[in-house]
């Protein structure tokens, strides 16, 4: 009899728990939506995507060709040409290393 006391008081116990950690997270979540629902606007076309994603496109392009003489990084090292501008990545790392 005592074990199944202990069983339901333990089974009520769970469920106040999960009551008020649903009805906790509940609350937080609308006061997040509250507070971030000031600073951004949900009303995005797919213009602004587009936009946006062009724009990251041509700006990675843009750092990848300024930066393509400089930085090496892989197993393309030996066909840069300019040897006296680089800063090899693998040693940079194995420095940081020590």
């Amino acid at each position: 009899m005592e074990m199944k006391q202990l069983t339901a008081k333990i089974a009520e116990k769970r469920e106040a728990f999960k009551g008020a950690f649903v009805s906790w997270f509940e609350k937080t979540k609308e006061r997040l939506l509250q507070f971030f629902s000031r600073f951004l606007r949900f009303d995005y076309t797919l213009k602004d995507f587009f936009l946006v994603l062009s724009f990251g496109v041509l700006l990675g392009a843009g750092i990848k060709t300024a930066t393509n003489e400089t930085f090496t990084i892989g197993y393309e090292d030996y066909k840069v040409s300019h040897l006296e501008n680089i800063y090899k990545m693998n040693d940079i790392q194995k420095t940081l290393l020590e």
